[in-house]
Parts: C-alpha cells; structure tokens; sequence
C-alpha cells in the first residue's frame, strides 16, 4: 500500500520500479489527489 509519505519522498523511477516489481495499492484519495495536483504540490 503506498502513502503519500513514501510518495512525497520518492523518486519517479522508485515508485516506477516497485509499481512494476510488486502489487501495488492505492487509496482513491490518493489517486485522485495525485491525478488532479499540480507537481509542485505533490
């Protein structure tokens, strides 16, 4: 399960590679917040 925490601290390509290598969960929160913030705030 990702959380913004991890997200916030991540870099693309870490979150690319574990999304490919694991199964990976989302809350719809999150999703949402993701597709509709702009960079700067994510």
């Amino acid at each position: 399960m990702l959380d913004k925490s991890f997200l916030d601290k991540a870099t693309n390509e870490a979150v690319v590679a574990l999304c490919d290598n694991h199964g990976v969960l989302m809350s719809d929160e999150l999703f949402f917040g993701l597709m509709t913030t702009r960079k700067s705030g994510q």
